[in-house]
C-alpha cells in the first residue's frame, strides 16, 4: 500500500469516527434532561440533571420482578394497567402545552403542566418545594417500553 493510499483510508477512517460521533452525541443530546429541583428550610437545596439518554438506557435495566408486583396488584383489580400506562405516555407527549392539574389547599399546591418538551410537576408547601421536569421523550419511551414487557 502506497503512503497516498494509506492517508486517504486513514482520513477516510477518521471522517468515518467523526461523523459517529456527532450522530452519538445528537442523539444524547436530543433525549433532553431530566431536571429534579428539591429545597426545604431543613436541608441544602439539591438540583439534580441527568441526560434523558440515560433514563432511556436505564428503562432497559427496569427489575421484571417490580413490574411483576405492580401487574399482581393491578390484577387483583382485574385492570390492564401497561397499556393504559402507554396510552396516558403517548396522549401526554401528543397533546397541546398547557396545565393539567392543579391542587391547592391552604398548606400547598401541586401543579402539573407541560411546556415544549417537558412535562412539568410542582409541588409546593411552606416546607418545601419540589419541581421536576421530565423529558416528554423520556416519557414516551417510558410508556413503549413497558408496553412491549
Amino acid at each position: 500500500m502506497s503512503r497516498r493510499t494509506f492517508a486517504i483510508a486513514l482520513t477516510g477512517g477518521l471522517a468515518l469516527v467523526v461523523l459517529l460521533a456527532a450522530l452519538a452525541i445528537g442523539w444524547f443530546l436530543s433525549a433532553g434532561a431530566l431536571h429534579v429541583y428539591v429545597d426545604g428550610s431543613e436541608h441544602r437545596p439539591l438540583h439534580l440533571v441527568l441526560p434523558g439518554a440515560f433514563i432511556q438506557a436505564g428503562l432497559c435495566f427496569l427489575p421484571e420482578a417490580a413490574l411483576a408486583q405492580v401487574d399482581e396488584d393491578c390484577g387483583d383489580a382485574g385492570l390492564a394497567w401497561r397499556p393504559l400506562v402507554r396510552a396516558a405516555c403517548t396522549a401526554i407527549a401528543s397533546s397541546p402545552d398547557g396545565e393539567f392539574v392543579r391542587v391547592e389547599s391552604a398548606a400547598e399546591r401541586v401543579i402539573v403542566s407541560k411546556t415544549r418538551r417537558h412535562l412539568l410537576v410542582r409541588v409546593e408547601s411552606a416546607a418545601e418545594t419540589v419541581r421536576l421536569e421530565i423529558p416528554l421523550r423520556s416519557l414516551h419511551s417510558f410508556g413503549q417500553r413497558l408496553a412491549a414487557r
